[in-house]
Parts: C-alpha cells; sequence; structure tokens
C-alpha cells in the first residue's frame, strides 16, 4: 500500500493526493490501484504534476471519493500482469471452444466419439444419440420378463438356500444321531462281552456243579437207603408225642380250648323298639356301666336286620344312618341321623342292598364283652 491517500472526483482526470509521493512513486504510464464502494479500479496515469497531483489518461470513472487508500503499479508489472491475462484469457478460449467442440459431437453424432478433456487427454465413448437409439430398440416387454426371471430366480436361490440351511441342520443332527449309535453299539458290545465272560463263569460253574453231584452220587450206598437206623430212627414211637410236636390235637383237646376260648366271651341283645331320625337314646350296658362292650346297631327294613352305615349328602345337607356306641359311665348309646335312618345301599354301605331311605324302623343292638 502507498502512502497517503487519494481524492477522486466523478468523469474527472485530474488525481489529488494528501500525504502521496506521486514525484518518486510513479512515472508516466505507470498505474494506480484503488478501491471505492467495494469496486477496484485500475487507472492509468498520463503524467504526474508533483507529489500530491496528476493526470489520468481517460477521465475517472466512479464516484467522487476523498481518503481513498491506493497501490502504486509499475508499468512493467502491470504490462507483465496483462500478458498473464492474456494468456490466461487465450487458454480459456481454447478450453471453451474445445468445451464446445466436445458437446457438438455429443449431441450431434450418432455414433462414438472422442472427448478431449483439459488436460489434453481422451475418451471414447457412445455419443447421448447413439445412447437414445439404442434405448429406443429395447423391447421393454423383453426386458421385464427378463428382470422378472432374474427375480423369480432370486427367490429360488433363497428358497433353496432355506433348504440347504435345512438340511444341515438335519445332517448335524443325523451326525449326532449316528454319534449316539456308535457310543450304544460300543457299549452293547462291552455287555456282549460282559455277557459271555457272565456265560463261561456260569458253565464253568455249571461243571463244577456236575462234578460235586458225580462225587456225591458216587458217594452214596444204596444198601444204606433201606436201613430204618440211617432214615427213621428220629420219629417218634406214639401218636400224642407226635401230635404234640406238630401242634395237632385231638378232638376232645380242641373242644375243650373252643370251650375255654368260648368262655371268654359273653353277649347280650338290646331291643331299641322302633326307633325314628334325629334321637339320642342310652340303654343301660348289661355287662356294668363302666365295662367296655363292643356294639352293633342294626334296623329292619323288608324283614331283613342289618347295619345301615353312615352318610352324609354334601348336596342336600342331608344324613342318613343309625349307629350304637359304648360310653364310659353313661352306658350304650343309640343315636340316628338327623334326616333317614338308611339310605341306598350303594351311598351308605348299608347292608339291606335297598335303593330308597326311610325315617323309621326296628331297631336292635348288639353287645359282646371279651374277657382276657
Amino acid at each position: 500500500m502507498s502512502a497517503g491517500n487519494l481524492t477522486l472526483t466523478n468523469n474527472s482526470a485530474a488525481v489529488g493526493g494528501s500525504g502521496t509521493a506521486f514525484a518518486t512513486e510513479l512515472t508516466d504510464g505507470d498505474f494506480i490501484v484503488a478501491t471505492v464502494g467495494g469496486i477496484t479500479y485500475t487507472l492509468p496515469v498520463k503524467s504526474v504534476e508533483s507529489a500530491t497531483s496528476l493526470t489520468l489518461i481517460s477521465n475517472y470513472p466512479g464516484p467522487t471519493q476523498s481518503g481513498v487508500a491506493w497501490s502504486a503499479v509499475p508499468r512493467a508489472a502491470q504490462n507483465q500482469i496483462t500478458a498473464a491475462l492474456v494468456a490466461q484469457t487465450t487458454e480459456a478460449l481454447r478450453g471453451l471452444n474445445s468445451d464446445k467442440q466436445n458437446w457438438q459431437a455429443v449431441f450431434s453424432d450418432s455414433g462414438d466419439i472422442t472427448v478431449i478433456l483439459p488436460d489434453g487427454s481422451s475418451f471414447t465413448g457412445p455419443s447421448w444419440k447413439k445412447i437414445s437409439d439404442l434405448l429406443a430398440d429395447i423391447d421393454t416387454v423383453a426386458l421385464q420378463q427378463i428382470a422378472d426371471q432374474v427375480a423369480e430366480d432370486a427367490q429360488q436361490v433363497a428358497t433353496d438356500l432355506q433348504d440347504v440351511d435345512t438340511k444341515a441342520v438335519q445332517v448335524s443332527g443325523d451326525a449326532t444321531t449316528a454319534s449316539q449309535a456308535a457310543t450304544n453299539a460300543t457299549a452293547a458290545n462291552t455287555a456282549a462281552q460282559q455277557a459271555k465272560t457272565d456265560a463261561v463263569a456260569a458253565n464253568t460253574a455249571a461243571q463244577q456243579a456236575k462234578t460235586d453231584a458225580q462225587a456225591a452220587a458216587a458217594s452214596v450206598n444204596p444198601d444204606n437207603l433201606l436201613q430204618k437206623a440211617n432214615n427213621l430212627s428220629e420219629l417218634v414211637a406214639t401218636a400224642s408225642t407226635a401230635r404234640a410236636n406238630l401242634s395237632v390235637y385231638s378232638t376232645t383237646e380242641t373242644d375243650n380250648k373252643v370251650a375255654a376260648v368260648s368262655n371268654k366271651i359273653s353277649y347280650a341283645l338290646i331291643s331299641a323298639g322302633t326307633v325314628g331320625v334325629n334321637t339320642r337314646t342310652v340303654f343301660t350296658n348289661p355287662f356294668g356301666v363302666n365295662v367296655p362292650v363292643v356294639v352293633e346297631a342294626e334296623i329292619q327294613i323288608g324283614g331283613v336286620w342289618s347295619r345301615t352305615g353312615w352318610a352324609f349328602n354334601s348336596s342336600t345337607a342331608n344324613a342318613y344312618g343309625v349307629n350304637a356306641s359304648y360310653v364310659e359311665g353313661t352306658g350304650i348309646v343309640l343315636q340316628t341321623a338327623v334326616s333317614y335312618l338308611w339310605a341306598g345301599s350303594n351311598v351308605s354301605g348299608g347292608g339291606h342292598g335297598v335303593t330308597t331311605s326311610g325315617t323309621s324302623a326296628p331297631c336292635r343292638i348288639h353287645v359282646w364283652k371279651v374277657t382276657a
């Protein structure tokens, strides 16, 4: 940047300076460069009148402006710039012409063309017209068929891949099965070998048993088998001793033992009369109030005496049955169910074989006392 500032006047060739040194920095034919309003102006100098005054070759075309910074450009430097600019412009025009020729060939030629690239290299290929003609000749129906076939083939390939995966899994499973079969075969062979060993051992034992039996048979004297002294000497001389040894009793002894057992069992029968439902009746124990006894109540249905059993129907809340119990300190208690005396035998387990139920019947109680 040169010293000082310029004053530029629109449509005037006169340029004033403030703090400038035009006389030492410029000569006729040099250039001054200044930027006004964002636009750079390159102005040729016609003459230098003083350090602060000069005249341009042509009038300044920009707006009037003072205090403008500036730069001095010698004519030689400007000439070099101009020459370089001319060279660049020429190269650009040459490239433009080449592009024009290239595009002309691309759009106009009907065959293959050669395009010259900016670096001087070339590229050969079809023109757009050739490409257009080729596209026009394409059978779209046939092309669609080919595309459909390709899609179908792709689907088949995918299916085949799935089949391959499935087969691979099956092969893996078969390999596992084969391995297990081999293991089982080995185990079976081991078992067979063991069975063979056991059979040999059994055969050896059988041979030994045969030998032992033959030896035992050889040691027996048949003549001695017919002698009482050698075979029946342990038998007793009397039947009574034999029965005692075998715990077998004579008729008299058996009767005596049965009588002894019968004397230990006492029996009584209590007639309870006709009973109804939901009653509790206490009877005197015929063997004493505090004598333990075994009791069983029966009722008569259709001329048949039997136990009734005891049943409860949860859906109807009905209870069935007649039961007798020994109660210490009280006696013998007869209790009837709240709903019915008996139910069907297949429900209560009674022995009458009936299928109906009833609320009144004759009743009796069996009582047994057993003495130790």
